[in-house]
């Protein structure tokens, strides 16, 4: 298996002395002042210039993971409705969710009505 290259401990205390230092900003300030002189009619750099700052931000994990989606699709194609709180790990919360459905997907069944007995042969005929 490759090993990383940038995953020593001399990298990663470089790295932050980089950012907590003013070499980043001052290269970034440098590289846009060269930029500007190419480019003298590029009203956006002066504006760039002005607010440098650390850019870089911790990546974020993504909230919809490949099974979350599909029972999300799931659920939306059966009740006509999904609320993103059935993934909650609150059990009120989620029994909530679990309830919510759209109506007009349903309309077109019509609830059984039961006359007589509901174990006689002829009742059950009906239900179809």
């Amino acid at each position: 298996m490759a090993k990383s290259k940038r995953g020593g401990k001399s990298h990663v205390s470089g790295y932050s002395r980089y950012k907590t230092g003013n070499t980043e900003i001052s290269n970034r300030v440098a590289r846009l002042t060269k930029l500007a002189k190419e480019n003298p009619n590029n009203e956006q750099i002066p504006m760039a210039i002005k607010l440098v700052a650390h850019r870089r931000n911790k990546p974020k994990a993504p909230y919809w993971s490949h099974s979350m989606s599909r029972t999300a699709q799931l659920v939306k194609e059966f009740t006509g409705k999904f609320d993103k709180n059935m993934f909650s790990t609150d059990p009120a919360v989620f029994a909530a969710a679990t309830r919510t459905r759209n109506p007009n997907k349903f309309s077109q069944f019509k609830t059984p009505t039961v006359t007589g007995s509901m174990y006689s042969m002829k009742e059950r005929a009906v239900w179809k």
